[in-house]
């Protein structure tokens, strides 16, 4: 399994192993949407297992409260520049719970398209109450062909 990141992410250059530092939203107040965008590569042999970590979130609130009840999305749309071969599904989601919260065994990755994602399944999607971060996962197949992925998402800390 293999973890590969988003132009939402920067290295660490003074590390002796590369890891990444995510570069997040910066959701402070209630009642703005606010969107990121992201660019992400799938390279040859992304394969069952193999996480792409598209967008971070820093929520800013561990818990709810009567001030605060996390951050909702508004949007999420995936682009794909081409079919990256071998019949690669993904699961959409986050990391925290909700694995597949915009898709599970998607074949998005298959051919050229969008995947502008049902305001339906947005709005039955969790509440983030805690750092996680939007990702892809592989769950069969293995690309053959490097292909660029893009989107964004438009998301807005809920007060009641």
């Amino acid at each position: 399994m293999a973890t590969y990141y988003s132009s939402n992410y920067k290295p660490l250059l003074t590390s002796a192993t590369t890891r990444y530092e995510p570069i997040p939203i910066p959701m402070e107040r209630a009642g703005i949407v606010y969107t990121a965008w992201f660019t992400a590569t799938i390279p040859v042999g992304f394969t069952t297992g193999d996480i792409m970590k598209l967008v971070p979130y820093q929520t800013a609130c561990q818990t709810a409260s009567p001030q605060i009840q996390g951050i909702r999305h508004q949007r999420v749309v995936l682009t794909n520049a081409g079919d990256v071969g071998g019949s690669v599904t993904a699961n959409f989601g986050f990391v925290t719970g909700s694995a597949t919260a915009y898709g599970a065994a998607l074949t998005t990755l298959q051919s050229a398209t969008t995947l502008d994602v049902a305001i339906a399944t947005i709005q039955a999607g969790p509440v983030l109450l805690v750092n996680d971060d939007l990702q892809l996962v592989a769950t069969a197949g293995t690309s053959t062909t490097l292909r660029v992925i893009t989107g964004f998402v438009q998301a807005f800390m809920q007060a009641p």
